[in-house]
């Protein structure tokens, strides 16, 4: 069954604005509409995920790997070797990675609600709930850090963005102004900061450049979106309390490398998706009867 959620746009324009999220039944695919319309705005990670290779991740697999046996057969040097505890092993180096990553993603779900919430309140998390992990205490100590060397006037947090021209969609983690201009900001809490990054961070730019120049009563022809708007994405640390905080310096070199991606899923990424998440996403959403083939 898919799951659909209400998130609020930023700026207001309009009475009520929001768009709805449409999650798969098994959270692979994410796609958005306008109230009332049928053309699907594709989730910006899920085009990125899809269509940008990962070199890192193969390494970083293969790593969880090694640990993992490592961890299984160590108490067990200088000792017979019996086949359970081999099986053992090899079992837990399969699963490691997922579990890993899996915590990695709960640690991030975490600071990125307390983030929100605090943009949104003014109000830091109480102690208690920091102390509960040392992980999100680290990060939450990390993005004050930030806080302070950049002193961001914050605006909004956790809302929904679009293009109807490009016809795609995301949730952006947070606006602010930074030296007088927009700060359009994607909090990261990995261990490094990746070119599909800075893409994404542009494509939410995009789609609020017009709502943004629309409530700023800008002249259209005297706006000029990379300059009164700047992505940034916001590595916070969660081993140890340190950031790092970029600004998309190529704003339109990023966006067009994201708009590639967009094409590469057009071409790719839709065809290959199951029948059953066709019939999920034509439950409320137009797809071509005859998908893109290149065979």
């Amino acid at each position: 069954m898919n799951k659909l959620t209400k998130i609020s746009t930023y700026p207001v324009l309009k009475d009520d604005d929001h768009l709805l999220q449409i999650t798969g039944s098994r959270g692979g695919i994410r796609v958005y509409k306008r109230p009332g319309s049928k053309q699907p705005l594709w989730s910006v990670t899920t085009i990125l995920h899809s269509s940008v290779a990962k070199p890192a991740l193969a390494p970083w697999s293969n790593k969880q790997g090694r640990l993992a046996v490592e961890e299984t057969l160590a108490p067990h040097v200088d000792k017979v070797l019996t086949r359970e505890v081999l099986d053992r092993a090899l079992e837990y180096a399969q699963k490691r990675p997922r579990e890993t990553s899996t915590v990695a993603a709960d640690v991030g779900s975490v600071i990125h609600d307390l983030v929100s919430a605090y943009i949104i309140t003014g109000k830091a998390p109480h102690p208690e709930m920091l102390q509960a992990n040392p992980l999100v205490l680290t990060a939450w100590q990390s993005f004050r850090e930030f806080e302070r060397d950049y002193e961001p006037m914050w605006i909004a947090s956790e809302f929904a963005c679009f293009s109807q021209h490009w016809g795609y969609a995301g949730s952006v983690d947070a606006l602010a102004k930074i030296d007088g201009k927009y700060a359009v900001i994607d909090f990261k809490t990995g261990a490094g900061l990746y070119p599909e990054y800075a893409m994404q961070a542009a494509a939410y730019s995009n789609a609020l450049s017009t709502p943004l120049m629309i409530h700023e009563r800008a002249d259209p022809m005297e706006w000029e979106p990379w300059e009164e708007i700047v992505p940034y994405v916001i590595r916070l640390g969660k081993e140890s309390q340190e950031y790092e905080a970029r600004a998309v310096t190529h704003p339109d070199t990023a966006l067009e490398g994201f708009l590639s991606a967009l094409r590469m899923w057009q071409t790719l990424g839709i065809s290959s998706l199951s029948k059953t998440a066709q019939k999920e996403i034509r439950e409320h959403l137009e797809l071509p009867e005859q998908l893109p083939v290149l065979w």
